[in-house]
């Protein structure tokens, strides 16, 4: 390549979008390629199990120990003052229904973008679905990345309504 051509993003640029959308497509092909001389993928016990690399995982010989507590316990938390932290991390649908009173949103894989919004010397309480198996996860995380004070409520948003926890809508 000589002085005179245009550098490769340049030349990318000016590439007609269907020259674009045939190089893609060859790209696509040949990432099928590689992967099915690698095998089938394992099959995955859950959605959980799928996220494989995930900025989210815990090293499995770290302990973040008991992530347990109850509605009960952190309105009574509440009352007394102690800071305190709700962070939702149900689907976005399901948080604009309907959650708790002043609760972060951090669905999915938020929390390692919105780690910093949970204002140092609270306590976090993640409430999840009924089954928390996302926000064991996320909590297992917050724990990991330093904030030793982190807990998920026992039966997530239905335990917080039917506590009579403050809820908002819309």
């Amino acid at each position: 390549m000589s002085q005179a051509d245009p550098p490769l993003l340049q030349r990318l640029a000016h590439l007609p979008l269907r020259a674009l959308g045939r190089a893609a497509r060859a790209v696509q092909r040949a990432e099928a390629e590689r992967q099915s001389r690698q095998g089938p993928l394992p099959v995955a016990a859950s959605a959980a199990s799928l996220r494989v690399g995930s900025p989210m995982d815990v090293p499995p010989e770290v302990d973040v120990g008991e992530l347990s507590t109850t509605a009960a316990e952190v309105l009574g938390a509440q009352a007394a003052g102690q800071p305190l932290t709700l962070v939702d991390v149900r689907n976005l649908g399901e948080h604009r229904r309907a959650r708790p009173a002043g609760a972060l949103h951090m669905p999915d894989e938020r929390a390692v973008i919105d780690l910093a919004e949970i204002p140092a010397g609270h306590r976090a309480v993640v409430v999840g679905d009924k089954g928390g198996a996302h926000a064991r996860r996320v909590a297992a995380f917050l724990r990991y990345r330093g904030l030793d004070d982190t807990w998920v409520l026992d039966g997530g948003f239905p335990a917080w309504q039917a506590a009579g926890g403050a809820v908002e809508r819309g």
